[in-house]
């Protein structure tokens, strides 16, 4: 059964004018990008895989051609558009994970809950709901500064889920944690994509790309190729997994 395209990129470019000269971060990228896939985005510094990222998710604008998110050409958005759409359609986990220090783990989420939820009470149970989901029962009342990275950081996937986004974007999600707390995310985002929820990921560790059914190679602002996997298996030797991604990756001077 052929997946439903979430995005269209047509003859997309980004570039930067940094007063001397133009930075080309994007150029004449065409992709899609699938409904319910695990997409995992990888290249070298600089080679343009965040600045796809931000184009994807609308927070950042393309210099020319065209992003289309569920048939709405969300490159022709004005920014209020673009904001109601960010908060109810996507959500964002980044490497740093800009929790707010003087709130409470439940209220760093309760307040992204009452962007979408008019009702207060209904916010709270949302937030409660999604914070036990991801085994934070006991922090609920801690600052961010209370908990390890990994508890942060699961905050902040609980913050980007509790509006049912269509698609969680995740930047480096793994790259100030620790191996085990990484390991732990990662099992986390899985089961969130087997939930049937569709994540596009930047990462430079193989370890994590394994996670994803979809690897797209960036180089110089340019898709240079991809693999597809099946999707991924907790229980499944990594082994193999590993080796393919790094032998795609390796033919193209990664």
């Amino acid at each position: 059964m052929e997946k439903r395209i979430l995005f269209k990129l047509k003859d997309v470019n980004k570039s930067y004018d940094t007063g001397r000269q133009s930075v080309h971060a994007i150029r004449n990228l065409t992709c899609d990008i699938h409904h319910s896939d695990f997409t995992v985005i990888m290249g070298s510094s600089g080679s343009g895989k965040s600045t796809l990222l931000y184009l994807l998710s609308g927070m950042d604008q393309v210099t020319s051609g065209a992003v289309v998110y569920n048939e709405v050409p969300i490159h022709q958005l004005k920014e209020k558009q673009l904001l109601k759409l960010r908060k109810k359609d996507f959500g964002m986990v980044y490497q740093g994970i800009h929790l707010i220090p003087y709130l409470s783990l439940l209220e760093n989420v309760v307040i992204t809950a009452k962007l979408n939820e008019k009702s207060s009470k209904k916010a709270l149970e949302k937030s409660v709901s999604i914070l036990k989901s991801l085994d934070l029962e006991k922090e609920y009342n801690r600052l961010p500064s209370q908990v390890s990275g990994g508890q942060q950081q699961r905050c902040a996937v609980a913050r980007a889920l509790v509006n049912e986004c269509e698609v969680l974007f995740a930047d480096e999600p793994t790259g100030a944690l620790n191996t085990a707390q990484g390991e732990n995310l990662l099992n986390i985002l899985t089961k969130v994509n087997k939930n049937n929820k569709s994540i596009v990921m930047v990462t430079h560790d193989i370890k994590a790309a394994c996670r994803g059914n979809r690897i797209l190679f960036i180089k110089d602002g340019k898709i240079e190729g991809e693999l597809n996997l099946k999707s991924f298996q907790l229980e499944e030797e990594l082994d193999d997994r590993e080796q393919k991604i790094y032998s795609f990756l390796r033919q193209r001077g990664w």
